[in-house]
């Protein structure tokens, strides 16, 4: 399990790989994940140093506690100190709840929902394609990675429903772990099951937020034909959203911009994210529930510039 994201003791002399795997048998996509997260953390830490910033760790630590429960007491907008990013576009301010006097309806400043650059440019360093959920889990025993390298191998053969069955058989081996939640997710999209899909989503994102920014490879992913069903089937929900801001509706323009993410497909990227962030609006009637503070993040992660700004091209 990748989250909580605690970095505080990453320092010291022991090797990246030491510090994420914990246990003998092969590394999984969390460790991986965490592994390269960790060295970029370091360069990170070193240059707050060097720039006499706050180093991101307590951002960092502080954002799953704040998508699970709306404790901000962690995050960069509560810190005076703390340089947060610039609002990507004149409608930032407005997301994060401003009511045109600087002051958010939460009675916060409207740096709300704001992360520091840092704590961008840190997500987006994940966003390199993952290839493998395991590596080499025929090696073992374990029934844990029998049990995801068996879901890898259903997935790629397109056997959804029985690769969500050896994942959620992983799962309550390691409840909560990172990798097995990736595959099922993936097996539940290619199954057609959208609305658990979206669900565990939700689940993934707020508990693991480090793997916000990942992307995966196609032997990862729903074969393109069912991809492109799938994508299908959760457009024909735009003409759901114009009569009724339903939570099917959000589920699909949640996933259809999580979709649109892994393909590369920026233009309906933002289109879906748009009518996520505003159908979760009218759906929740208040800027505090878990869809919108996604929406804050997936929007300055998934369309930052490589500078780890938020890109202000951005329609």
């Amino acid at each position: 399990m990748v989250a909580p994201i605690d970095l505080r003791d990453t320092g010291g002399d022991e090797s990246p790989d030491e510090e994420t795997t914990g246990q003998d048998g092969p590394l999984t996509l969390d460790q991986r994940i965490l592994r390269d997260f960790t060295v970029e953390l370091e360069k990170a830490r070193a240059r707050a140093i060097e720039q006499r910033q706050d180093a991101p760790d307590v951002e960092l630590n502080g954002l799953s506690q704040w998508l699970v429960t709306g404790d901000d007491r962690g995050m960069s907008w509560n810190n005076e100190f703390a340089t947060p990013t610039t609002p990507a576009n004149s409608n930032d301010a407005e997301d994060a709840g401003d009511n045109g006097d600087g002051e958010t309806d939460l009675g916060i400043s409207n740096r709300y929902g704001l992360l520091s650059e840092q704590s961008i440019e840190l997500l987006r360093s994940t966003r390199d394609r993952q290839q493998r959920l395991i590596d080499d889990a025929y090696a073992t025993s374990d029934a844990y990675s029998l049990h995801i390298a068996g879901g890898e191998r259903l997935l790629a053969m397109g056997r959804y429903f029985d690769a969500e069955a050896k994942f959620a058989a992983a799962l309550s081996s390691r409840p909560g772990d990172a990798t097995a939640q990736v595959g099922r997710l993936h097996a539940q999209i290619g199954g057609g099951l959208l609305s658990s899909a979206a669900r565990n989503l939700r689940v993934l994102v707020a508990e693991s937020p480090i793997v916000i920014g990942v992307r995966y490879g196609p032997s990862l992913l729903p074969a393109p034909n069912r991809l492109d069903a799938v994508r299908e089937r959760l457009l024909g929900q735009r003409d759901v959203e114009k009569r009724s801001a339903s939570a099917q509706a959000t589920d699909a323009a949640l996933l259809d911009a999580y979709l649109a993410y892994q393909l590369d497909d920026r233009a309906r990227m933002i289109d879906a994210r748009d009518r996520f962030e505003a159908l979760a609006k009218r759906v929740s009637r208040s800027e505090g529930t878990l869809d919108i503070r996604l929406a804050s993040v997936r929007r300055q992660v998934w369309l930052a510039d490589d500078g780890g700004k938020p890109d202000s091209a951005e329609p």
